[in-house]
């Protein structure tokens, strides 16, 4: 009898369970809620009391009798309290769901699978959009696993990375970039044709351009000229209109920049008179790419030392600046410039090119035979479809098909530019060949002032912990490995505080003509930093270099466009006086004798420490026209390069 009674009692739980479920979840699925809840609740307790009590067939009868009776009063107060029984139910269930969910859903879950690493080399100018291309393709993988990770990275310029690719990828780019690329979104093909004959770079196999970007000649909106149309001027005409409106040009530097140097080619063919090419690249500084150059403006218009200047920049980076598109920008300043976008007749474009790179050597198949290929062309194809496209749109990269894209996104009057770019429709100018690249930033490099570069290094005790990095970064930049500055340009180097009060610095290296002599030397001359016992006095320094050695007038006859060009590079950790500069008389002193020597001395200071660049260091170097970079915010070894590189244009 008592078998017969547990076969009962199992049968009977099992049918009121199953009933219950498949009763309840069918009514709940037709949008019975109420009912539905009445019966999976019911069948629950139900199943639950003739699991513990012991009871024969005839009680366990009667006790589903009772409880049959009694449904009709508990399914008028569910009706009445559907989510309070719903509660009830998520209550009584905890207890059985909770170790069965977790076996089902995590400690049997699989891990994920480690996913396929693409690295991805990418240029400055597009740098912002591919990453923000990256984290949106990521985001959108299906399933809780990503089976592709892109790392994103960047060259400090164009040529760098150019360079670095040609080479091999030799451990000083491993150093200085990143790891070795899979991927390779240059600024232009014109880059990748500067592989051709170097047998140690890589197989490269093109999948396509995957945006564009039109180079624009950008104006400040309160400098607009009246009556003069965004597009369709000749270079010629557009720049005699800037010219007698007080407007001089701005571009990045055309030895590592893409920009500058399409911009500037294209500028040549308008502009032939020697005088003119002479005025373009009679500058104190040529940043390394647009956002450097609109952020040197930034810099400029917020210390209230800005000229009237027209920039010739990528419209992506014009774009960014009127928009506030500043994640993870490099510029620090506050200020943005409202521009506007002219569009010369015939103006070039920056493309984007996908290129796989492929070290091994082997044949580059157009299938993905190895995983980092795989996730490469995914995300390639991705980018060219709509999803990619629109990302790339709202960071200012046209896509490859014509506009307009429509209204009330970044291509828009109120960010300066047009919806429809007219050398889309048609043939786009061809990029200069290599021979023409060169001509160009050989005229370019013939018309630019020489530069004139005082380094002053404090080595105060203080500044103990950095003087081994400042000396080797010194080192390579300006010794017999240093390539930022020709034949033409000349430095010399300061330490301070001198030997007592009445010097000030101390002469390292005078100044002399930046030749393979002046270099071999200085390698030896930087060994003597120190760290004497006593406070410095950068200010002083500033105000004894523009009266001193950057003073010293030209020879007679020089001509006006060979007039050197002087500033002075600062590495120091604050002020430097015990009191600090509280009623700023020392900076005030040292800005008058920087703004009164001539030419003017700009000051770009590269700040260590924990005292940065502090409200004093900031006022001298943006008034003079510099800048103040904390060390602390890249690799100092980069941040000294790229001030080099933007005093000689090249």
């Amino acid at each position: 009898m008592a078998g017969t009674q547990a076969k009962v009692r199992i049968a009977l739980i099992g049918a009121v369970s199953t009933i219950g479920s498949v009763l309840g979840a069918a009514l709940v699925g037709v949008g019975r809620a109420a009912a539905g809840i009445e019966f999976g609740c019911g069948s629950f307790v139900l199943a639950v009391l003739i699991a513990v009590v012991p009871t024969d067939v005839s009680r366990l009868n009667a006790l589903v009798a009772g409880v049959l009776l009694r449904l009709g009063s508990l399914r008028r107060w569910v009706g009445g309290h559907a989510w309070s029984a719903a509660g009830i139910c998520v209550l009584m269930l905890l207890p059985v769901a909770v170790p069965f969910g977790y076996r089902a859903f995590i400690e049997e879950r699989p891990a994920c699978a480690v996913p396929r690493q693409v690295r991805v080399l990418v240029s400055q100018e597009s740098y912002t959009a591919v990453t923000a291309a990256v984290d949106a393709f990521e985001q959108q993988e299906p399933g809780r696993c990503f089976s592709t990770h892109l790392v994103v990275y960047a060259a400090k310029d164009d040529q760098a990375a150019v360079a670095a690719v040609r080479a091999g990828w030799p451990d000083s780019a491993l150093a200085a970039i990143g790891p070795r690329p899979d991927v390779w979104i240059p600024d232009s093909p014109a880059d990748v044709r500067q592989l051709a004959g170097a047998g140690t770079a890589p197989l490269v196999k093109a999948l396509g351009t995957v945006g564009y970007s039109p180079l624009v000649v950008a104006v400040e909106r309160d400098s607009a000229i009246p009556g003069t149309d965004q597009q369709g001027l000749t270079w010629q005409s557009l720049y005699q209109t800037l010219a007698q409106h007080g407007l001089s040009l701005s571009l990045p530097s055309p030895d590592r920049s893409d920009t500058g140097l399409f911009q500037l080619f294209r500028l040549y063919q308008g502009v032939s008179g020697s005088a003119d090419r002479r005025a373009v690249s009679h500058r104190p500084v040529f940043p390394v790419d647009s956002e450097d150059l609109l952020c040197s403006a930034q810099q400029a218009a917020q210390s209230g030392s800005a000229g009237k200047s027209a920039y010739l920049v990528s419209e992506a980076a014009m774009i960014a600046e009127n928009t506030g598109d500043v994640e993870g920008s490099r510029c620090q300043s506050a200020r943005r410039l409202h521009l506007l976008a002219l569009y010369p007749k015939d103006t070039m474009a920056l493309e984007f090119p996908f290129e796989l790179l492929d070290w091994n050597g082997s044949a580059l198949a157009p299938g993905p035979d190895t995983p980092a290929r795989a996730g490469a062309v995914d995300f390639q194809h991705w980018l060219r479809g709509p999803d990619g496209a629109s990302v790339l749109l709202d960071h200012g990269i046209r896509p490859t098909v014509c506009g307009p894209y429509g209204s009330g996104g970044v291509f828009s009057a109120v960010n300066g530019v047009v919806g429809s770019d007219p050398s889309c429709a048609s043939a786009a100018p061809t990029v200069p060949t290599v021979a023409q690249s060169a001509s160009t930033t050989s005229v370019f490099d013939a018309a630019r002032a020489p530069a004139r570069i005082l380094v002053g290094v404090d080595d105060s005790d203080s500044m103990a912990p950095y003087l081994p990095g400042i000396g080797s970064a010194l080192s390579s930049a300006l010794g017999t490995a240093g390539t930022s500055l020709t034949s033409r340009d000349s430095f010399g180097l300061w330490a301070f505080p001198g030997p007592g009060p009445e010097q000030l610095y101390r002469t390292l290296s005078g100044m002399a003509a930046a030749d393979s002599g002046h270099r071999q030397a200085f390698n030896v001359e930087i060994a003597a930093l120190a760290s004497p016992k006593q406070p410095s006095a950068n200010y002083d320094l500033l105000a004894a270099a523009a009266k001193g050695p950057l003073a010293q007038p030209p020879p007679a006859g020089t001509p006006a466009g060979d007039v050197p060009q002087p500033s002075v590079v600062l590495l120091t950790n604050g002020d430097g006086y015990p009191q600090g500069d509280p009623g700023g008389g020392s900076a005030a002193s040292a800005l008058q004798a920087l703004g009164s020597a001539r030419p003017a001395v700009p000051v770009y200071v590269l700040a260590y420490g924990p005292g940065g660049c502090t409200p004093s260091l900031t006022l001298v170097a943006n008034r003079s026209g510099g800048t103040c970079d904390a060390a602390d915010q890249g690799d100092p070894r980069q941040l000294l390069a790229q001030i080099f590189d933007r005093l000689s244009g090249g």
